[in-house]
């Protein structure tokens, strides 16, 4: 609906009408016997963006919005964390074992991850970084996975400029490894706020605006490493703002050389499903002369129990994922190879994700007459499970195939 503006007795444009895209006269009060009073001038306004994308309460689905996890019960795959602890605490070790273990496929404390490219911007000690991921190298006997550091100075405050840069580096990522990033962390937060006052809610609203644009853009989940006060280690330092805006908050404490990693607050996570999982040091040879070592994390056996506490309710699987289980059980048995994950890794039976498609579609039943939108809602359903793979299976891309198989 357009709104009519009526002229007013002996209005005064502050530029002239012509500037504002109405007629010469307009304005000119009806006491002007010479100009006709102008009748329903309207204005419209020119967008500069285009308009946001409604989605109506009826097209919410329960498929549509399962949250999809990076980690199994941990980390949601759409949102955003924010890692915190005292200086010495671990969080950042906790952090490299845990986006080794993305990156790598192989699952997280018992818990399934969504395998994918990871990058980790260590805008502070780069150097110790990169060597706590040769380290883990070393402990796990994979040389050659989709993570990459950047050790740079980065700013996420004062402009877009880093920003872009950050998403550029994510999508040269994807295409060198051939794997979407699903991980993005700041390492830490005080030096992506560059120079930028912690305790501000100006400048800490600026960084959570990069980090959900960098999000927005990339899809990958962002996490940021946070301190704590000096002599305060019960809350993250500087302004409630970034915690506030994180989907999840992640606190790291170390006693008695066991490292606690828990989550304090989780999206859509019951009070009761909240994870606490332990670790401890273990010092990793890098060379003989002159010795160097760096740490990795090791599971602790206070956390040797298996994902998901007794008290933990079981999910119920949904249709969509009913079918997937029992098509790619099927397309193994018919179409299945032997692989070796990740060229040196366990052996494994594994199907082209394609047959395992078409199983699924010709399985997937919606009651929907129609045949094209009938096919439509199966392929929807497959993606969506795909994007939020089942704990079962893993997946890994090779020779320009994806394969999928079962986890034991």
């Amino acid at each position: 609906m357009t709104r009519s503006i009526a002229p007013q007795e002996n209005f005064q444009w502050p530029k002239g009408p012509e500037e504002y895209g109405l007629p010469a006269d307009a304005g000119r009060g009806e006491a002007d016997a010479d100009r006709a009073p102008i009748k329903n001038t309207t204005m419209t306004a020119t967008l500069s963006k285009k308009p946001y994308t409604l989605v109506l309460a009826r097209d919410i689905t329960a498929e549509g919005t399962l949250k999809v996890f990076l980690i199994d019960g941990f980390l949601g795959r759409d949102e955003t964390s924010i890692w915190y602890g005292a200086p010495e605490s671990g969080k950042s070790t906790a952090k490299i074992d845990a986006a080794c273990h993305v990156a790598t496929g192989l699952p997280w404390c018992g818990r399934a991850v969504m395998q994918g490219a990871v990058l980790y911007v260590a805008a502070e000690r780069g150097q110790t970084v990169k060597r706590r991921i040769m380290a883990w190298r070393l402990e796990h006997g994979i040389d050659d996975f989709p993570l990459a550091v950047i050790d740079d100075a980065v700013d996420l405050r004062t402009g877009k400029v880093d920003a872009d840069r950050i998403i550029e580096a994510a999508k040269a990522l994807s295409t060198l490894s051939g794997q979407d990033v699903v991980w993005i962390i700041f390492d830490t937060l005080s030096r992506v706020l560059a120079g930028g006052d912690e305790n501000s809610s100006r400048d800490m609203g600026l960084l959570v605006l990069s980090i959900d644009r960098i999000y927005r853009e990339t899809r990958a989940h962002c996490s940021l490493v946070h301190h704590v006060p000096l002599g305060n280690d019960g809350r993250m330092r500087g302004h409630g703002l970034a915690a506030g805006a994180a989907d999840t908050t992640v606190r790291v404490e170390k006693h008695n050389g066991i490292v606690t990693v828990a989550i304090d607050k989780g999206s859509d996570l019951p009070e009761d499903e909240k994870p606490r999982l332990c670790f401890r040091f273990k010092s990793i040879t890098l060379i003989e002369e002159p010795h160097r070592t760096a740490s990795v994390m090791v599971q602790a056996e206070e956390a040797a129990k298996p994902a998901a506490a007794s008290k933990a309710k079981k999910r119920k699987e949904t249709k969509a994922v009913q079918t997937f289980r029992d098509a790619v059980t099927e397309a193994l048995d018919s179409s299945g190879e032997t692989i070796q994950v990740r060229g040196d890794g366990p052996e494994v039976r594994a199907v082209d994700v394609q047959k395992a498609r078409a199983e699924f579609e010709r399985r997937y039943a919606t009651g929907e007459p129609d045949p094209k939108k009938r096919d439509d809602a199966s392929r929807k359903a497959f993606k969506r499970t795909m994007a939020g793979l089942p704990p079962q299976f893993a997946t890994e891309t090779r020779d320009n195939r994806e394969l999928i198989w079962k986890v034991d």
